[in-house]
């Protein structure tokens, strides 16, 4: 009772064919989960325009598109839209303007959806993980330009380089209960609007 198919997030083609095999094989959603994304570090004015631009197509536009692509199966189940964000999401650092403005526009789209599509007995909620031990720091793109000697930010991009890799070498927070606190959310009765997960989320929210 497993389909994997094959989704790029930002190829309109793709994200119609995977509607249109849930409406033909099941005709109603119960479950969306959005998962899809990478970071895009850098200073702005060490980052390409496409860069920028496919920072935005896959976390955000993606997201945006296919969930309006799938709404009407989800209306039919009352069912429900996981966002995956991140503390970047709430709480913006330098050297990532492009991932955080993109996981900022997340949190405004599931706001929104989240008191619009409430009247229609779609649930939508935000999880918002701390760091956990995951690909995610081995598939990070930097900008074009930030380690060229001609840029005004090399050193510190170079410094926070070296700074994430410490963060993501050796051992660290298992991925485990990011995907247990989902598999919750996904069975439970009613979700809150937000999922914190990791002491330094909770801890990102005080210190704000």
């Amino acid at each position: 009772r497993l389909f994997v198919m094959p989704l790029d997030v930002t190829d309109t083609d793709e994200r119609r064919n995977i509607s249109e095999f849930v409406r033909g094989r099941f005709d109603l959603l119960d479950c969306l989960v959005n998962n899809a994304g990478y970071g895009l570090f850098g200073a702005l004015e060490d980052l390409a325009e496409q860069q920028i631009r496919h920072q935005m197509e896959v976390n955000f536009f993606g997201a945006a598109l296919l969930t309006r692509e799938l709404l009407p199966l989800l209306r039919k189940s009352r069912g429900r839209v996981i966002n995956m964000s991140t503390l970047f999401g709430f709480s913006s650092f330098p050297l990532s303007s492009a991932y955080c403005a993109s996981k900022f526009a997340i949190e405004g789209l599931a706001e929104s959806l989240y008191h619009e599509l409430k009247p229609h007995g779609v649930q939508v909620t935000l999880v918002e993980p701390a760091g956990h031990r995951t690909s995610f720091g081995d598939n990070v793109v930097w900008g074009e330009r930030s380690f060229e000697p001609t840029s005004a930010y090399a050193q510190q991009s170079e410094n926070y380089r070296r700074f994430q890799h410490s963060l993501t070498s050796g051992k660290g927070p298992a991925s485990a209960p990011v995907v247990q606190a989902i598999v919750r959310l996904a069975s439970a009765k009613r979700m809150p609007m937000r999922c914190r997960i990791g002491a330094g989320s909770h801890m990102m929210y005080v210190l704000r």
